[in-house]
């Protein structure tokens, strides 16, 4: 194993999959128009093994960037019914537990009515 993966593979807790995962939003950041050209060098950087991922995760930029798409979220979540964040969660507990059967799902609740 690359010290790139080992870097990212101990990022996300030795989780194959969540490391693919966010080996493919390394690369799709690192080439981005929109991302600032130092941080895609420090994402070119991660993704060659020439820094960590835990290393990456403290830059205020790609912070910036992780906030931003939390804030989206929620908005998006905040506009679904009910019903649509109900099949939300189920949709996505059957695929966290497909992804990894080694993995330890928390049970999903339900979403409460409002």
């Amino acid at each position: 194993m690359s010290e790139e993966q080992d870097s990212l593979v101990d990022f996300v807790g030795g989780d194959a999959e969540g490391a693919r995962s966010l080996r493919r939003a390394l690369e799709a950041l690192r080439d981005s128009a929109e991302v600032a050209p130092g941080l895609q060098a420090r994402v070119a950087a991660v993704l060659s093994g020439d820094l960590t991922m835990r290393e990456l995760a403290s830059d205020s930029e790609l912070e910036g960037i992780a906030w931003r798409g939390i804030d989206q979220l929620r908005e998006e979540l905040d506009d679904m019914s009910p019903e649509d964040r109900s099949v939300l969660v189920r949709r996505s507990t059957a695929l966290a537990a497909e992804s990894d059967g080694d993995q330890r799902w928390p049970s999903a609740r339900e979403p409460a009515d409002p």
